[in-house]
């Protein structure tokens, strides 16, 4: 399996990544803010977990790998 092989801090961001996946896919549901509302709670979950893993906010990881791809 997959995962087996991938740090903590590379599951989390999977994981996140996944979340806004489902974000997207659920946009325009009739369910969206029940789901949304379910979600978020996870993904500040998450958020957690990688900050306090890393030191970093998962924001500041993302905004550095938009510049990158700049």
């Amino acid at each position: 399996m997959i995962m087996k092989h991938l740090t903590e801090e590379e599951r989390l961001v999977a994981a996140l990544l996944q979340l806004d996946n489902i974000v997207e896919l659920t946009e325009g549901n009739d369910w969206q803010d029940y789901i949304y509302n379910k979600l978020i709670v996870l993904k500040c979950e998450l958020e957690r977990q990688y900050t306090n893993l890393t030191g970093y906010k998962y924001d500041e990881y993302i905004n550095v790998q938009t510049k990158e791809k700049e």
